[in-house]
């Protein structure tokens, strides 16, 4: 698949998450009154999530967790995923939702 479609689509759904999240009682973080500061944090935390690599293995019976994915080379390309991912979601919000007036 395309990898630019995929990125679209990955922040599309984080974008509509947060948004869902605004209106969480659950959630008091992240309201439509929250400020601009703590919307960013969130939205950066919520990029860092989609483009995290590690995955991890856990044994309940020999009781051993085994953690992957923690190279150099992967946390440089966690850091251009989370950066792209970021940026994504902060286009399609202010584009769409912001400034579109999409609900």
């Amino acid at each position: 698949m395309d990898s630019t479609i995929s990125q679209m689509t990955i922040s599309a759904v984080v974008v509509w998450i947060i948004e869902r999240l605004k209106g969480a009682s659950w959630f008091p973080a992240l309201t439509p009154q929250s400020s601009e500061r703590v919307k960013q944090i969130i939205g950066a935390i919520a990029a860092a999530l989609t483009a995290v690599g590690i995955t991890y293995q856990y044994n309940p019976t020999l009781g051993v967790l085994t953690i992957s994915g923690l190279t150099i080379s992967s946390v440089g390309s966690f850091t251009w995923a989370w950066i792209q991912n970021f940026v994504s979601q902060q286009i399609l919000y202010h584009g769409i939702i912001k400034n579109g007036g999409t609900k």
